[in-house]
Parts: structure tokens; sequence; C-alpha cells
């Protein structure tokens, strides 16, 4: 049952790596392995929505910093020497794999030298965000990877409450996704 919600290929090649939003560290590193393998001549990163929380604000107060998702994404990528000219942002952070799939291709439609895209993203969400950006984005060529930095081992999730409860959210969310795509 798990595995169904995992996309296992293992190697994707592009004009442009999409990081996903949500569980940043694992697929930014993935992402810039494929930069650094010549496997995709960009990365494009959807920013992370900013700590707006309270105690975000409160930690703020103290004169407590956090690094936060956006501010990692680009010390990974540095500290890996991609250049800076070859990581693109969108402009603000976008809420759902819908909608995210809808910016994207907006954005591909504005950048017509992106002729094929690897959205990269964690191995759980794998079969449902591929199946959304396939359904949404149709003027290029898309593959999907799950990062192998991930952690998620999905072995026997049924005898972890917790990996239980996380499979069973990734299929509410595939069908409620699927539902809205379609009605």
């Amino acid at each position: 049952i798990a595995d169904f919600l995992i996309i296992q290929e293992s190697e994707a090649k592009g004009d442009l790596a999409i990081v996903l939003s949500g569980g940043n560290i694992p697929r930014v590193l993935a992402a810039r392995d494929l930069y650094k393998s010549g496997s995709v001549k960009k990365i494009l990163i959807i920013p992370e929505p900013s700590g707006t929380d309270i105690a975000d604000m409160e930690l703020r107060r103290l004169g407590i910093t956090l690094l936060r998702g956006n501010d990692l994404t680009q010390r990974i990528l540095n500290a890996s020497q991609v250049p800076s000219s070859e990581v693109l942002m969108l402009p603000h952070s976008i809420n759902g794999t819908i909608n995210e799939a809808e910016a994207i291709k907006e954005f591909l439609e504005q950048h017509t030298e992106f002729q094929g895209v690897v959205i990269v993203t964690s191995k759980l969400n794998s079969q449902r965000q591929c199946y959304i950006f396939k359904q949404v984005v149709d003027n290029v060529k898309l593959q999907c990877l799950a990062s192998n930095y991930d952690p998620a081992n999905l072995d026997h999730w049924w005898q972890y409450p917790r990996q239980s409860l996380y499979v069973l959210i990734e299929y509410l969310k595939l069908t409620a996704n699927v539902v809205t795509l379609f009605f």
C-alpha cells in the first residue's frame, strides 16, 4: 500500500529542477545533486512560508533568530558551490500542490527555454505530487524524483502508528486532490 505512493524513478534529466516547498532539506540536496551531475542546468525554488506564528514572534522578541527554510536552502546551495545565477526562486510561497503546479505552469509559459523539468519532492508525497503536476503542467516534458535524502522508511509501516498516520494522510490528500482536479 505504501509502495504505491512512492515514485521509483532513480534517474532524471531536464533543463530545470523544481524544488517543491515543504520538507526542503532532502529536496534541495537532491536538486543540488542533479545540478552537480549535469542532469539539470538550473534549480527553481518554491519559497517556504515565512515564520509568522506566535512562537516565531516570541523568539524574535527574545533575540533568537532561527535559520528558516529559505535561508537554509540558500546556504546549502552556496556551500555546495551552486552559482547563485543558476538558482531561481518564485517571488512568493504557495499553499498546496495544485496551486504550486498552476504557478509552475505559468512560470514555464513565461520561460519557454525550459523544455524538460524534474519535480523534486519527498518519497511519500511523490506519487500524488507527480500526478498533480502531470495533470496541470502539460507544456513541457516532466519527470519526478523522490529525494534519496528523504529518511522515510516505509518497511512495515503498519507496525508504527506515526508511519501509518502518514500513509493514511497521503491517501486522503491524493483523494482530495483528484476530486479537486476533476470537479
